[in-house]
């Protein structure tokens, strides 16, 4: 009966394919079915045995001489002309072991197979290297004494069989949504092999087989996330033909390694030193470097990495006349920020000059989106200084970023007691590339209305005191060079609100 109950339950488990002879539950050969052997009812030849029973003459050869375990239930019953005695079957499917192996798991945060493991063969087997085939599939059935004990596990908690058995499929359908084909994910592996030389039973922390044989089919979202990550950053170094990016990324899946350095790191000012300073590499790397050009050797003491950065740093300071791309990459951007900031200052001048705005309003103006959009997925409003903070940018400049794109902002923006600005415009902005010339041209007008005041506020009387301002709280407001924005000194830049317009005061 025992037995019966057992592949009703799997039916119920989900199990609709019909038990092959291979998995269905098998009668282990005990000593007293032996004793039952030899005293009467297997004598004569083999042959006749074999025409007697209807079993084949090899199964009735290797049974007699001891080397056949087990019978299937039909086999015993052919023997002996009875159905085998109910026992506890020694080895049984491994599916709905492995359920409640996956339910446990995910009902006890931070529990591992490797946990289990050891816990299922405390005593019986050496622990210090855990069978995954166990959990994995890779072996269809277990010992029947697992699943017994798994069982154990959930009836002290108060749950039969049948609940256990829905739980599983409730867990196991949410656990498909989170999950990725393997075929999906094997071009990135193999484009990582390819590139990085990083084999995939690293990044699947799993033997590769398990996947090509289809005993794994499918791996976490998370793992899969981190593959599209890092094959998108593997392709930008490819693209960009960076040996040194390509290395770190590498150290980065690895690890670093303590007190070295990627030689890749410093290659560069190796060769500035050669060609510039006549120093050759033996003398910083103490060896020949053949043997790191050609990637036999990829790192050398963080020492030497010093001395050599060091020796380039002196020769560039000792001569001022260098050509610009004769010097390392470190170098070289230090340069070029100094020359791009005198042409973006430059440019920036010319923004403020540009009373038109021609150059600003494509940037400023909104795309299209329903009101469904900012509020979905995320989304929603920020007040005034919430939104300076959003975009990087002093009030004063955002402030003043606002009333001179006062039309673009009000297509965006809502009231409700207090002017408030959708966050996914913000996001729009910062990921523009031109905003950044925007942003640097509102942040110098800040800038020149903090020198203005100043400057208005520096003097003081005797009824007035020491930083009290010159003017009076009634001075009509002036506006700002090249631009037209209106601002009073007193107070700031106010922007005065009408029936259709927004107002903004700081």
């Amino acid at each position: 009966m025992r037995n019966k109950e057992r592949i009703l339950s799997r039916a119920r488990f989900g199990e609709d394919a019909p038990l092959k002879a291979h998995d269905a539950p098998r009668v282990e050969i005990t000593k007293e079915i032996r004793d039952r052997l030899f005293a009467g009812d297997l004598k004569g030849e083999v042959s006749e045995l074999s025409a007697h029973t209807g079993l084949p003459y090899g199964l009735i050869y290797n049974l007699v001489r001891g080397r056949i375990h087990s019978l299937s239930v039909a086999e015993y019953r052919r023997i002996f002309g009875e159905t085998p005695p109910d026992k506890e079957p020694r080895r049984v499917r491994g599916d709905y072991f492995r359920g409640m192996v996956r339910l446990w798991m995910f009902l006890n945060q931070g529990i591992t197979e490797k946990d289990l493991y050891r816990e299922l063969y405390q005593g019986r087997r050496s622990l210090k290297k855990a069978d995954y085939r166990l959990f994995s599939g890779a072996t269809k059935t277990v010992e029947g004494r697992l699943e017994h004990i798994m069982e154990q596990k959930f009836a002290s908690l108060g749950l039969d069989r049948s609940e256990v058995i829905r739980w599983i499929q409730e867990v196991d359908q949410g656990s498909r949504k989170q999950r990725v084909p393997y075929e999906e994910a094997r071009p990135a592996l193999l484009f990582l092999q390819e590139t990085l030389r990083i084999h995939p039973s690293h990044l699947l922390r799993r033997g590769l087989d398990l996947y090509e044989k289809g005993q794994l089919k499918s791996i976490s979202r998370n793992l899969y996330d981190d593959l599209s990550t890092l094959r998108e950053k593997t392709e930008k170094a490819v693209a960009a033909c960076s040996q040194l990016e390509l290395e770190r990324i590498r150290e980065g899946v690895y690890g670093k390694r303590k007190n070295l350095v990627l030689f890749s790191e410093v290659e560069e000012d190796l060769k500035f030193l050669q060609t510039w300073a006549k120093l050759g590499a033996k003398r910083y790397l103490g060896r020949s470097v053949g043997k790191y050009r050609r990637s036999s050797l990829k790192r050398i003491a963080s020492w030497r990495a010093k001395k050599i950065r060091a020796d380039c740093d002196r020769v560039i300071a000792e001569n001022k006349n260098l050509p610009l791309f004769s010097l390392p990459t470190r170098h070289f951007a230090a340069k070029a920020d100094i020359l791009l900031s005198a042409l973006r200052s430059l440019i920036v001048h010319r923004m403020i000059e540009d009373k038109s705005l021609c150059f600003e309003g494509p940037v400023m103006s909104p795309k299209y989106h329903s009101k469904e959009e900012y509020e979905s997925e995320g989304h929603g409003f920020v007040t005034i200084e919430e939104a300076a903070r959003v975009l990087g940018m002093k009030q004063k400049a955002f402030d003043l970023l606002v009333a001179a794109h006062r039309d673009s902002f009000m297509r965006v923006m809502r009231y409700e007691k207090k002017w408030l600005i959708p966050d996914l415009y913000l996001e729009e902005l910062d990921q523009n590339k031109d905003f950044s010339l925007v942003k640097a041209k509102y942040e110098s007008l800040a800038n020149t209305v903090g020198r203005i005041k100043r400057n208005l506020s520096g003097g003081h009387d005797e009824k007035r005191g020491p930083g009290q301002p010159q003017f009076q709280s009634g001075q009509t407001s002036q506006t700002f060079p090249h631009t037209g924005i209106p601002y009073t000194p007193s107070s700031g830049l106010k922007l005065m609100r009408s029936s259709g317009s927004v107002g903004i005061n700081s």
